[in-house]
């Protein structure tokens, strides 16, 4: 409920003057960063553009790809069925980004510009530089940045590769959806070359919103983000051991395993359950008619006994918050990179504070509410902790210095 005062203080005095209107905004952004970010609500008139659009786009994806269905797919040979599914995927999906190129091709442009692009990678070729990282690594990474990593959209990615059917396939559903319209950006890598991909539903939704000045401002923390994933823990896992140990402990106390459970403080319950399997186990063994056999039951079922118990002890304790950090890790520092970059932009930019909370808010608006399933944190982790404990966008908002440690590398 603490938490909720502010939010609460500025609805009831929001007829009051635009100065107290900044200052209750200010004061929401340094004690609870997500709910700042968080705070306004979508318009009606945003989410009936966004649903018009997305229609548009399937409709006419779908009539351009009944007609191509109709003359493409194979007409006889082996494994035709096979085939036919394949070929007609991939002219449905072909098809959406199409209809969805054809409708936001203008808005791409503006998003997706070579001034927009390098600016974000400055920001985080700043960010890297000024890391504690080795030499070694900055190099590494400053080059991976500036040299390796192309971003763009499908229709590019399909111009530039020649990657199979079933691997666009795949890559489409997992990350764009069976329609092309998650509101998404991810990377990948093909052909030996590194990509950050744009969804059509991400383009929708942006276009839909246009809440800020700049198009770059709605789109730099996730493509900061998705470039940060072709240098992120699971590529050089050494590089950000340190940081590991130190999310391991501010985080992981939180974060999900993949059944949606956090990890347990210690073993206690598990030694219960070993305790009275144990039991059951002496009961169920004494009932064997000779020693042997009672012999063999109990040593067989104590082996048993004692593989569920570790089983059970990996969920619980360090060994939990070890595993459930490092499954998280890729994220965590694809944000960590982002919110570093957003910090070295609004300090370069010198952002007033209304500016920069309103920087901010665009930015996250798209992750608010987002859950975590075992490898992304949550909303609360990446807005209250993430941006929210950065020191470089605390200073720059003028907030108090963070209350919490905050993981650097």
């Amino acid at each position: 409920m603490k938490n909720l005062l502010p939010i609460i203080l500025f609805i009831l005095f929001s007829q009051n003057t635009y100065s107290n209107e900044l200052e209750a905004v200010e004061l929401n952004f340094c004690e609870s960063p997500e709910l700042t970010m968080c705070n306004r609500e979508e318009t009606q008139e945003s989410i009936d553009a966004f649903e018009k659009l997305k229609e548009e786009i399937a409709t006419e994806a779908k009539e351009n790809a009944q007609k191509r269905i109709e003359v493409e797919l194979p007409k006889r040979g082996l494994l035709k069925r096979l085939r036919t599914y394949i070929a007609r995927e991939k002219i449905i999906n072909q098809e959406i980004i199409y209809a969805a190129e054809k409708k936001l091709g203008y808005f791409e442009k503006d998003i997706v510009s070579k001034a927009n692009v390098d600016e974000i990678k400055k920001y985080l070729t700043i960010s890297v530089e000024k890391s504690h990282l080795s030499e070694k690594y900055k190099k590494k990474f400053k080059k991976i940045i500036n040299e390796k990593v192309i971003v763009g959209n499908y229709i590019d990615f399909m111009e530039r590769t020649k990657v199979t059917s079933s691997y666009f396939k795949q890559l489409w559903r997992a990350h764009c959806g069976m329609d092309g319209m998650t509101v998404n950006a991810f990377a990948t890598t093909a052909d030996w070359k590194k990509y950050v991909l744009i969804c059509p539903g991400l383009l929708v939704k942006l276009n839909s919103l246009k809440n800020s000045k700049q198009l770059n401002n709605e789109i730099f923390l996730i493509l900061a983000h998705e470039i940060s994933h072709h240098f992120d823990s699971g590529k050089y896992s050494k590089a950000y051991e340190s940081m590991a140990n130190c999310y391991q402990k501010e985080l992981a106390v939180g974060l999900n395993k993949r059944d949606g459970n956090v990890c347990e403080k210690d073993d206690s319950r598990c030694q219960k359950q070993h305790k009275e399997k144990m039991l059951k186990t002496t009961t169920k063994c004494e009932k064997r008619e000779s020693s042997i056999r009672k012999y063999a039951c109990n040593f067989l079922g104590s082996k048993w006994n004692k593989i569920v118990l570790k089983s059970c002890q990996k969920g619980t304790g360090e060994s939990c918050y070890k595993t459930v950090t490092w499954k998280h890790l890729g994220e965590i520092v694809a944000d960590y990179w982002a919110t570093q970059a957003i910090g070295n932009y609004m300090k370069n930019h010198n952002f007033m504070q209304d500016e920069g909370v309103e920087f901010l808010r665009v930015n996250f608006e798209i992750l608010c509410g987002s859950g975590d399933e075992g490898i992304h944190a949550d909303s609360n982790v990446r807005g209250n902790y993430l941006i929210g404990q950065n020191p470089l966008i605390r200073y720059q908002l003028s907030c108090q210095p963070p209350t919490k440690n905050y993981c650097q590398i």
